[in-house]
Parts: structure tokens; sequence; C-alpha cells
């Protein structure tokens, strides 16, 4: 039975993983597209991969340098499509084996995509419900600066090359309110959950 899915929508550092925690509290499967890719970097045949189209200079220690990569490609919009034309089809293969896994069980699974490019994959039309994760940009700036040493710059250079937010907000069927108090978004996800997708997995 094709389990309920979900796919999340946000900005970056919007909080997104939290959210999908909060499902994941309620009984959703988590399949996490930038933990796969992180994998998939390890693997020797990415790893060749990047060194003969970007260069040797991005591998050290015969491991992929991650930070110097992004900081590379997120200045050159070619170069970015050339990346995620090596990881986009084995993300997506190993997210659609993941997936039929948990079609196979008895009982029907919620399975929640945490892909930061779904809008711009063409993932939106496959899936259940689409959440929106709703953060203040000063938040989500915030939160750049303190976890990932980025500045307000940096975090808007690499949005500029994703779906603007108000298309994300009017592509989603649902909307969790991130920028406050946990209790505020897991009160958005149990809703959520009550209205959208307990029904469905009652469904015979």
């Amino acid at each position: 039975m094709q389990p309920v899915s979900i796919v999340l929508l946000g900005g970056i550092a919007s909080g997104k993983s939290r959210v999908a925690s909060l499902f994941e509290e309620l009984g959703a499967r988590i399949l996490d597209a930038d933990s796969i890719a992180h994998e998939l970097l390890k693997t020797d045949e990415v790893r060749s991969l990047i060194r003969t189209t970007f260069g040797a200079e991005f591998i050290a220690d015969n491991k992929v340098d991650r930070k110097k990569l992004a900081s590379d490609v997120f200045s050159d919009k070619d170069k970015l499509k050339t990346l995620e034309g090596i990881l986009h089809p084995r993300v997506f293969t190993r997210l659609t084996e993941e997936t039929q896994k948990l079609s196979t069980m008895k009982t029907r699974q919620v399975v929640l995509f945490d892909v930061p490019l779904a809008a711009e994959t063409g993932m939106l039309d496959s899936v259940d419900l689409v959440v929106f994760v709703d953060t203040d940009e000063a938040i989500r700036i915030k939160r750049a600066v303190e976890t990932r040493g980025w500045t307000a710059e940096e975090l808007l250079r690499r949005e500029r090359n994703q779906w603007p937010l108000d298309k994300k907000r009017e592509a989603a069927t649902h909307t969790v309110r991130n920028s406050q108090t946990v209790a505020e978004a897991r009160e958005d996800v149990r809703r959520i959950w009550n209205q959208s997708i307990q029904p469905k997995l009652e469904e015979n």
C-alpha cells in the first residue's frame, strides 16, 4: 500500500528539520535528501565524478571538500546545475527505493520527504500533502549565522537559486508556523495529522 506522502517547503534555515521531527513523533518516516546526498559524496563513484568534473582541488584526504565545493557552485549557476545533475538522479533513486520498501508493509505508512529543491524538481504533483514551514526572515538569518556561520548575504544568495517564498507558500496545502515556540509548531503539525493524514491511514 502506497504511503501517505508529505513534502516540506520553506526558506533556507526555516527549521524544516525541526518540523520533520515533529511529524516523526507522530509516526512519519523521514527521508532526508541532504543526508542521502552526503552519503553519496562518500562513494567512490560520485567522488570520482566530482574530481573529473570540478577538479582534484575539491578532494582532500580522499574526501569531497563539501564546504569548498558549495562555495564554488553557489557562485556559478552552471556549476550548480552540473552538480545537481550528478547528485539529483542518484538521490531520487534512493528516495524511490526507500518509498517502495515502505509500500510493502502490512499497514499504511506515512513518509515525509525533506528535500530542499522539492518544488524545483517536480515533486509537488506526486505527494499527498505539501507543507510550508513559515518562518520570519530575521529568524532564518539569525539561525543561519549561528548554526552555519553564514552571513545574511550568503543566505539570500543561495536562496536566489530556489523558488521564491511566495510561490512556495502558494503551492502548499498546509502551513506550519515555526517562528516562535516548538509548542506552536507542534500544534500545527498535530492539527495537520489529525485532519489530513489520519483519515487517509484509516481508509480501506
